[in-house]
């Protein structure tokens, strides 16, 4: 059996308040780098997941996912934008990509290697597997 194993960083954004920002970064798994007045993030999941905005929560001894967009959107200066992306596999069982970008305003958009199959069907191309086994 083969573990998931994934590499995940974002882009350099501006944010509100570096401090704050810093300090609620520390509660996840995720490093936070400075260049020129900005901040990206670097996965620093131990295991090696990805994106993991989850905490312990010691009332229900259990584990509480928290969305990336809920936690960092709020701190973004306005007019900037926070692009997570995350690439992983499972040996060569399947491949994964997927990239989100937010701002502070509520605004989305996201896409997934996966959606590849969606557009070979809509312009008709032809017939296509997945890339996976």
């Amino acid at each position: 059996m083969a573990n998931y194993c994934a590499t995940a960083r974002s882009n350099y954004f501006k944010v509100k308040d570096l401090e704050k920002f810093k300090k609620e970064m520390q509660d996840y798994a995720v490093e936070v780098v400075e260049r020129d007045g900005l901040v990206a993030l670097m996965s620093d999941d131990p295991d090696g997941a990805g994106w993991n905005f989850y905490v312990y929560d010691e009332e229900s001894d259990d584990y509480i996912d928290n969305s990336a967009e809920e936690i960092i959107a709020p701190h973004l200066a306005d007019g900037w934008v926070c692009v997570l992306q995350e690439t992983g596999s499972e040996k060569l069982r399947y491949l994964i990509g997927y990239a989100l970008a937010f701002n502070n305003k509520g605004e989305a958009v996201s896409v997934n290697l996966d959606d590849i199959y969606q557009m070979v069907q809509d312009k008709g191309m032809g017939e296509v597997t997945t890339a996976s086994y």
